[in-house]
């Protein structure tokens, strides 16, 4: 409550008893500072799990380790950009969601607001209930009612309505960024859009690659050949070995 008030008294202007949106925007900001390090914090864990499903997949269907690595090294470089744009949209989503005005078309913030309300009110009153001397229910002098209003400032009643209004706010901002942030920054960019990591090694690319890309990717490595060549060398000197024997 301190640092609504010391905000409030920061941004007030001539009028009574009212308040600018931006307070709402600064408090909103101040409320959501953790956010940043979470999101970025659970993106990058989505990017993990997702490299290394890939990983694992390309080791169960190319055991051969020259081939292996050289696919991944080529994957990699296919890959990154992915994740970097997926990362870039997680922080567009925290820009325009923490950086502008406190908005919504919800009907639930009304209904959360008028809980926060109608609950604030309650408490305050919840200690002054005394029972009816047949013990059959409570009341509350209608004192305590009017002295909750009149004993309060005009600052102390626009900070407890900014508070109310912030606190219903986020409670109805979290829902929807949570969401949001799972349907757009992981399931889009990360599972399901068409240059989603997940879709990277298709059929199309492979046989997009050119004759000397696929060589240097799934071909046989220098110490192969050498062995290979030796072998065919060793072969023919000894098919022409038998033939002289024969003779």
């Amino acid at each position: 409550m301190d640092r609504i008030e010391h905000a409030y008294q920061s941004s007030r202007g001539p009028e009574i008893g009212i308040f600018g949106g931006m307070i709402l925007a600064t408090m909103f900001v101040d409320q959501t500072e953790k956010w940043e390090p979470l999101v970025l914090s659970h993106t990058s864990k989505a990017f993990a799990t997702v490299h290394h499903y890939i990983y694992t997949l390309l080791a169960s269907i190319c055991p051969e380790p020259h081939v292996q690595d050289q696919v991944w090294n080529f994957l990699l470089d296919l890959l990154a950009p992915t994740y970097r744009r997926a990362m870039d949209h997680a922080r567009f989503l925290l820009r325009i969601e923490r950086g502008g005005r406190p908005t919504t078309f919800n009907h639930y913030f009304s209904s959360v607001l008028q809980e926060k309300r109608s609950g604030s009110l309650r408490d305050a009153l919840k200690k002054h209930r005394k029972e009816f001397r047949d013990g059959k229910g409570t009341y509350i002098d209608f004192d305590h009612v009017e002295n909750y209003a009149e004993n309060k400032s005009n600052t102390q009643k626009v900070c407890e309505n900014i508070l109310d209004i912030t606190t219903s706010y986020y409670k109805v901002f979290r829902k929807r960024f949570v969401d949001t942030i799972y349907q757009q920054v992981v399931f889009h960019f990360l599972l399901e859009c068409d240059d989603s990591p997940l879709k990277i090694l298709t059929p199309e690319l492979v046989m997009g690659l050119e004759a000397e890309r696929l060589e240097e990717i799934a071909g046989e490595h220098a110490e192969g050949k050498r062995r290979r060549e030796l072998l065919n060398h060793q072969i023919k000197s000894l098919e022409a070995a038998v033939k002289v024997l024969k003779r």
